[in-house]
């Protein structure tokens, strides 16, 4: 685990980012690297007032985050935005990027997306990549999923600057990434009425079979419908997510408006965010759900850090928690 540190290597200033959220997860990279990493600028992303800043447990959290970081910067401050309008992102940042006269081609950008809204992430790597910021994002993978994940469907939007290519004699093709929320992506598909939909089911790593097995269960009713498509898409591999959805784009992709959309994991957004980027024919929705569950998900699996530029992003290193506890638990009894 102690060559998770050469990722904060102080060869460039560094820019760091990270969200809120009410898992352990949420602040388990800052938990490791508080007392041994400093950064030039902090930031962190905010709901000042949604329904996910009301717990007892995100509140411990952002307490947490906003007193380390401001522990490990001497420039940290809050992007709050509304939760309804992810566009604020780049509104806000922008202005906070002006304020400090932020260029990021001589900075490293360390990102934790482990609990950002995909809605969110995608308004953030859309900024960072039109900046030319290049680094690390870092990702905690659960111990596992408690279901139900979400509940009910408050609305569904369309991401402002994905997709300026609209021509109203297309058909609409919906590709969706599926995960364990199949009230949220069959609401999208309701609405958006699409010629053709191919479902995407995600393939996680082998120690984790059952989330495929899962996601097909919850997506039943989706999967039944006329003129959808199932095939599958690694949760594993970014490279080999954006070859899936570059492959499908070059079967159909210039006969089609193209929506698409991720309920899978934070890998697979990061593969759709730089399939859209590249495509003006493609426009990124999302579906907000009514609330989520407190505890939806329960400890930290994996920490995956993924290697960004403006152009691409791949997965470079893991570190899985178990192995390192039991690493440092031997050597401890001198076994």
């Amino acid at each position: 685990m102690n060559d998770i540190y050469k990722y904060f290597k102080n060869d460039k200033p560094i820019v760091y980012f990270s969200g809120y959220g009410f898992e352990e997860r949420a602040v388990k990279l800052l938990y490791i690297i508080k007392s041994k990493v400093s950064f030039d600028y902090a930031f962190t992303v905010g709901f000042p007032s949604s329904f996910l800043g009301s717990t007892l447990l995100w509140k411990r959290n952002k307490a947490f985050i906003d007193d380390s970081l401001a522990e490990m910067t001497k420039n940290y401050e809050i992007i709050d935005i509304s939760i309804k309008q992810p566009v604020e992102v780049i509104q806000n940042l922008k202005e906070k990027i002006e304020k400090h006269n932020l260029d990021f081609r001589n900075f490293k950008t360390i990102v934790d997306i482990t609990s950002f809204p995909k809605s969110t992430l995608f308004m953030l790597l859309k900024k960072l990549v039109e900046s030319n910021a290049s680094g690390y994002l870092f990702y905690i993978e659960p111990i596992d999923y408690e279901l139900p994940i979400s509940l009910g469907v408050k609305d569904i939007r369309t991401l402002p600057f994905f997709g300026d290519d609209y021509d109203p004699k297309r058909q609409k093709l919906l590709i969706e990434i599926l995960g364990f929320e199949g009230h949220r992506a069959y609401a999208i598909w309701e609405v958006f009425d699409p010629h053709k939909t191919i479902a995407l089911i995600g393939v996680p790593s082998s120690l984790n079979q059952k989330w495929k097995n899962i996601s097909e269960y919850e997506n039943e009713l989706l999967l039944s419908r006329p003129n959808v498509e199932k095939r599958e898409i690694s949760f594993a591999s970014i490279e080999e997510a954006t070859n899936t959805l570059e492959k499908i784009y070059g079967e159909v992709g210039s006969k089609y408006n193209i929506i698409v959309s991720s309920l899978g994991t934070k890998l697979s957004a990061v593969s759709l965010f730089y399939f859209a980027n590249c495509h003006k024919n493609v426009f990124i929705t999302f579906s907000r759900p009514e609330k989520h569950t407190e505890h939806y998900s329960y400890g930290c699996s994996k920490m995956i850090i993924i290697a960004f530029n403006h152009e691409s992003a791949n997965i470079i290193d893991s570190y899985d928690f178990k192995k390192c506890e039991d690493l440092v638990r031997r050597s401890y009894n001198g076994t």
